[in-house]
């Protein structure tokens, strides 16, 4: 089962790899890309202000159910020194609010990505800088009252920026939960370190078949990746000493 799942996996990855061949041979490498241009200005300006309506209409929802978790855990404080009933399933639905709400915050700058890679694949002029730039604060500005609320649903998490802010947010958390998350963040950053060397090397290879000086790109990444790898690696090598 093994071997047939290889082989199917090899046969399908040949199959993607010809077709991305083939593409690249009938439109001169990565050079389409450079030569993209499938929107008008006033297009990308629609799509700029839907992408703002989406920020906003996030922005209103995140504030209502910031609200109702502190109301409901409120309640469920009130209700437990008044009967000690069992609380365990409304704190479980309390605690996936509260992470919908750290999604949120993310989405946020997740659109006002998806914007400028907008902009930049349809090669759109430095008419669109100012544009992007009030999306992208838009965006940063509405991630402000999640950190509002996070002090005010639990006085114990610590600021942004405070001096040991991971240790004590996981400090925060039982052994079950310290487990999963630092078991999903080993695992993000395995993948985080794959993905960077896949786009150093893809982003220089577009360097060379474009003729489009990719520089200042690819110091980013290698910077991203010495310090995603060896910033890791030498956290871990002082609790030997």
């Amino acid at each position: 089962m093994k071997v047939m799942r290889t082989i199917l996996t090899m046969l399908f990855g040949g199959i993607i790899g010809g077709m991305i061949g083939l593409l690249f041979a009938d439109s001169k490498g990565f050079r389409f890309i450079t030569e993209l241009h499938f929107a008008e200005d006033q297009t990308v300006k629609m799509v700029g202000y839907a992408i703002i309506a989406m920020i906003i209409g996030l922005l209103c929802y995140q504030l209502w159910l910031q609200k109702h978790i502190l109301k409901q855990k409120r309640e469920m404080t009130q209700t437990l020194s008044d009967t000690h009933t069992e609380t365990d399933q409304i704190e479980s639905q309390i605690s996936l609010l509260f992470w919908r709400t750290s999604v949120i915050t993310q989405v946020y700058l997740l659109l006002s990505f998806i914007f400028m890679l907008f902009v930049v694949l349809n090669n759109s002029g430095t008419a669109m800088t100012l544009f992007v730039i009030v999306i992208f604060f838009i965006a940063s500005v509405s991630s402000w009252p999640y950190g509002i609320f996070v002090q005010e649903y639990d006085p114990r998490f610590p600021k942004l920026g405070e001096k040991n802010y991971t240790e004590k947010l996981l400090n925060l958390m039982d052994e079950g939960e310290q487990h999963i998350t630092l078991l999903s963040m080993y695992k993000v950053h395995t993948m985080n370190t794959m993905f960077i060397v896949l786009g150093i090397f893809l982003l220089s290879i577009f360097s060379l078949e474009s003729g489009i000086n990719q520089s200042f790109g690819v110091i980013i990444l290698v910077f991203l990746f010495a310090y995603n790898l060896f910033g890791y690696q030498f956290r871990v090598r002082k609790f030997y000493k």
